[in-house]
């Protein structure tokens, strides 16, 4: 075949499917757009509720408005995800971004933690020690009542995020993962406690 020849086929199989990507892409367009921009709606008021109920518990009388460099970010990110732990933790990162108090120790790159993470994660991680512990991964896994390979790729999953780390004397089979100092200031920015 020429390679005017594969212009032709190219060029015809484009017409041929033309029907079928229009139908698709329509359909797309007229019911999964007007459900996505419900979704995005719903998810939105109730991270907004969430980042105000966190907010009062909090004691933030007087919330500062974020920068659009954060907070622009952010609301893109948060507004498709409806997996409770994760809006959960975007409702903590909002509160962070606004409450006067922690506002100066928020990083842009906490987004991409919270992007990167799975509802798997969030309660390995709230468990995981500053300090290694060889038995933790069996620990974590009787405590939530999972197996220890689940934890084991949660924590894989958090050491390349970066917000924990194997000690270098350790294996991953070993259990023993603790938090990078990353992983403390993120923590520490999204608990109610100071």
């Amino acid at each position: 075949m020429t390679i005017d020849e594969k212009d032709l086929v190219k060029a015809g199989m484009e017409i041929a499917l033309k029907p079928f990507t229009d139908v698709v892409s329509d359909g797309i367009a007229i019911s999964g757009g007007a459900w996505i921009k419900e979704q995005r709606v719903r998810i939105t008021a109730r991270l907004k509720q969430e980042t105000e109920e966190i907010l009062k518990r909090r004691g933030v009388k007087e919330p500062i408005e974020p920068s659009p460099s954060v907070a622009v970010p952010l609301l893109e990110a948060a507004q498709d995800e409806s997996r409770e732990e994760l809006l959960s933790l975007w409702a903590k990162l909002a509160a962070a971004a606004t409450d006067p108090n922690r506002a100066k120790h928020y990083r842009r790159q906490y987004i991409d933690i919270v992007k990167m993470m799975e509802p798997i994660d969030v309660p390995i991680l709230d468990l995981l020690p500053q300090q290694t512990d060889e038995n933790q991964r069996s620990r974590i896994a009787r405590k939530l009542n999972l197996q220890d390979d689940q934890v084991t790729v949660s924590f894989l999953n958090l050491i390349e995020i970066g917000i924990a780390e194997l000690p270098v004397q350790y294996q991953i089979a070993s259990g023993a993962v603790f938090l990078t100092p990353l992983g403390n200031e993120f923590l520490r920015l999204m608990r109610d406690a100071p």
